[in-house]
This record gives C-alpha cells, sequence and structure tokens, in this order.
C-alpha cells in the first residue's frame, strides 16, 4: 500500500494492513519500484529459478539482439512456476472473475485475456480479499515437446498459475467456459517463466491507449515507459534508478551475498591473502569495502560522480544481487572484499551531447542537456558490485578497460600530444589513474 505524507512530502510504502513503514521515498515511482521488488522476493523465495531448459532457449535467443531484450530479460530474471492446486476460496474467485469479466478469453489473444482481466478485477479483490496477492506474469511458456518460447502472458493469483488463454488436454477445470485452461495445476510437458508487472503499470498501458499489448516488446511512443522500467535499459541515474527498491532483511542479505559472493564473505582473508600473491595486485579501501585491482590501472569512482556513471546497455540486474551489495554494509562488521570491474572513459561535449537528440532510440531513458558535458563512465563488467556499492554511500575501484589504458599508453609514449581525439579523456586519466 502507497500513500503519500504531506508532512514529510514523501510517499511511504506500508504493510498490507498499514501497520508498518516499509520505505520512504521522494517520488510515487521509487515506492513503486520497492514495492515491485518485496513482490518479486517473495515470489522468488517460493519458487526458485527452474525451467533450465526454456531459460537456456531464451538466452540463445537474446544472444543475437545487442541491445536490451525480452529474452535476455526473462531469462536472467524471470521466476520459473510450478503446479500447485487453488483451494477453495481461490477457485470461487476465479469463478467470479469468469462472469464479471466481460472478455471471451479467445485464444492467441494473452495479453489481452490477462491484462483486461487484471485491470478489471484488481479493486474487486483488494475489497474482499485485501492480502492475496493478484498479478500479471508476462514471459514464455515452452512445450517440452517442442523446444521453442512462445512468448505469453498470463495471470498468478497468491502465486498460483491462472492462464486463461493457453488450453491443455490433461483435466478439467471445472469451471464454466475455461474448462480446458491452465488453472493452477500445470500439466507435466508444460514449462513457464516469467516476471510479474505491477497492476499500476497494467492499468497505465490500458488507459494510456485503450487497449492491450505485449509490455516487454512494446516499442510505442506512448507506452515504451512502461517497458524502460522493467528492462532499465541506460538510466541517467543509474545509482538512484536501480537500488532506490532496496529493502533486504539481514537474512536475506547473508543469503544473497552468500550466494553471489560467496568468497567475499565466508573466506575473505583467504581471498585478498590469494589475491595479493601476484605482483601488482593491491588493495583499496573505502569505507565498508576492501576493493581487488592492479597497481597503475585504477580509478576512483566516487558516490558524487553517479550522475556520470551508466551501466553497459542491455546489462540486466538481478534484483537480490544487487540489493545484498547495497545493504551488506549494515550486516557485515568487516570491510568486504570484491573484485573490482572495468570501467570505459568517454568525454561529451555540448555539442556531441545535443546532437545525441538526433538519434532518440539512445536517449530513451536518459534527459541530456547542453550542460551534461563532461567525462562520463560506463562500466563494462562488476555493474552490481560497482552500483551496489555508490549506492550505499562508498566508493568503488575499478579498472581502466583495456582498450582506454592501451590508447592511453600509446598517447603518453608519443609525448602527450595535444591535437589527439581523445585528448580530455586522457588528461583526465593522467590526474586520476590510481
Amino acid at each position: 500500500m502507497i500513500e503519500y505524507n504531506k508532512k514529510l512530502r514523501k510517499w511511504q510504502l506500508f504493510t498490507h494492513d498499514g501497520s508498518r513503514v516499509l520505505g520512504t521515498h521522494p517520488t510515487y515511482e521509487a515506492a513503486l519500484r520497492q514495492e515491485r521488488a518485496i513482490q518479486w522476493s517473495k515470489h522468488h523465495r517460493k519458487n526458485p529459478k527452474g525451467g533450465d531448459e526454456l531459460r537456456e532457449r531464451l538466452m540463445m535467443l537474446g544472444g543475437h539482439y545487442p541491445r536490451d531484450n525480452m529474452y535476455k530479460l526473462v531469462a536472467e530474471t524471470g521466476e520459473s512456476f510450478y503446479s500447485e492446486p487453488l483451494n477453495y476460496e481461490e477457485r470461487e474467485f476465479v469463478e467470479q472473475l469468469v462472469e464479471r469479466t466481460p472478455c471471451e478469453f479467445e485464444a492467441k489473444q494473452c495479453f489481452h485475456n490477462s491484462q483486461y482481466t487484471l485491470y478489471t478485477m484488481f479493486p474487486y479483490m483488494q475489497s474482499i480479499h485485501p492480502d492475496w496477492e493478484f498479478s500479471y506474469i508476462e514471459g514464455f511458456v515452452m512445450y517440452k515437446d517442442m523446444p521453442f518460447p512462445i512468448h505469453h502472458g498470463w495471470l498468478l493469483l497468491n502465486g498460483k498459475v491462472v492462464d486463461l488463454t493457453l488450453t491443455q488436454e490433461e483435466y478439467d477445470t471445472g469451471i464454466d467456459e475455461i474448462e480446458d485452461r491452465v488453472i493452477g495445476t500445470i500439466p507435466s510437458d508444460l514449462l513457464y517463466v516469467g516476471v510479474p508487472v505491477a497492476f499500476e503499470d497494467v492499468k497505465d498501458m490500458i488507459e494510456t491507449t485503450s487497449g492491450t499489448h505485449t509490455i516487454f516488446d512494446d516499442r510505442r511512443k506512448t507506452t515504451r515507459h512502461i517497458r524502460g522500467k522493467y528492462l532499465r535499459s541506460n538510466p541517467f541515474d543509474a545509482v538512484g534508478d536501480i537500488t532506490s527498491y532496496c529493502s533486504l532483511d539481514d537474512d536475506e542479505v547473508r543469503e544473497n551475498m552468500e550466494e553471489f559472493y560467496p568468497t567475499s564473505v565466508l573466506k575473505p582473508k583467504k581471498m585478498v591473502e590469494d589475491f595479493l600473491k601476484v605482483n601488482d595486485h593491491r588493495t583499496y579501501e573505502s569505507a565498508d569495502f576492501l576493493w581487488l585491482g592492479e597497481k597503475g590501472r585504477m580509478l576512483r569512482l566516487m558516490p558524487s560522480m553517479v550522475d556520470n556513471i551508466y551501466p553497459i546497455e542491455g546489462n540486466i540486474f538481478d534484483d537480490a544481487k544487487i540489493c545484498a551489495i547495497v545493504d551488506a554494509p549494515r550486516v557485515y562488521d568487516f570491510k568486504i572484499p570484491l573484485h573490482c570491474g572495468y570501467v570505459a572513459l568517454s568525454y561529451k561535449d555540448c555539442c556531441e551531447v545535443l546532437e545525441m537528440h538526433e538519434y532518440e532510440d539512445d536517449i530513451d531513458y536518459y534527459e541530456w542537456s547542453a550542460d551534461d558535458a563532461g567525462i562520463y563512465f560506463q562500466l563494462r563488467d562488476g555493474n552490481h558490485r560497482t552500483i551496489g556499492a555508490l549506492a550505499s554511500d562508498n566508493d568503488a575501484y575499478v579498472y581502466l578497460y583495456q582498450n582506454d589504458y592501451d590508447e592511453y599508453v600509446g598517447w603518453v609514449n608519443s609525448g602527450r600530444p595535444d591535437d589527439h581525439w581523445n585528448v580530455w579523456v586522457f588528461r583526465y586519466l593522467d590526474n586520476n589513474l590510481i
């Protein structure tokens, strides 16, 4: 439940019963991101990643696209869904859903069937079952004997699949008009992997366009901002946009750190000792982290620089992985060792910034102006570690990308000529390379 606090002039996220504040945010969108992350975390704990065969197919398809795409999004951040029969109350609600929704549940209309039903029934469900979870899921399904993913949309009721479109022959649901649909129990030859979409985003889609549509593959100007929330391609404020929803408890932090960074938290001393055995390897300290890097190749990124730091195009962020880094300083009483990521530098003057406005696809999620001229840092590797640390108000150390380093060394060896096309970056490196 999200409400505006007039005294604080901020948006607050509450528990379902309103008894506890889960987070306070400067914007409604930030509060919504936290709510979505919490819902995702609940579903993820119930349904750990599975459907490996389907994920592998999606990654193969996603590999053909250089930019962000829905295949990679679902493969890397989607959850798998499993059979779980509806209880009596849930079944009764689905029966009401069929009666109340002015929809024919036609074949090949999965996005319309699911989105319009949620749009129609969500307010009613909240009025009679305020503690229930009811959401739209977009992702892929695949039959085991026909290994090609099908882009699909369905509903989730308390963690159970309610697919009003796809037909099956294993059982009869006993519900008029949807006797052959997948309701709770998933046929043994069918795989589901998808990402939950917030009701507010489905509502925005329908009310903006007076219709329904896929969200993850929507390129229309009027609604692609909804897609951007999930693919998160090139956010201008990368640190704030990606991490503002983080709210893990201590146990979740430990669980995720041990999954994604096991050596850093379980054997930190040995990790550092082994790393320092190599010549020119060094450690670089921030308030809560110990960065493992190499003498002469490092740059220091500070929280004050976040407006000029952005992730590589198409990088998909794992909520649990990045939020574990953000919240880790609260849980551990030692400096957590982390391997440094890599960064590429560029200089954009006012003319280059203004020219970018001519290429709309390149600035979908930026808000460039001529005042933004300066040195920019694109993270090429270690996005989670670097952005997570900066969001926790720590400095982060990164390697200079190898190609950039080689070009810089060549410039130095040639006498540091002032007419080199990349002279502003090289001058920055002269003063800041560690």
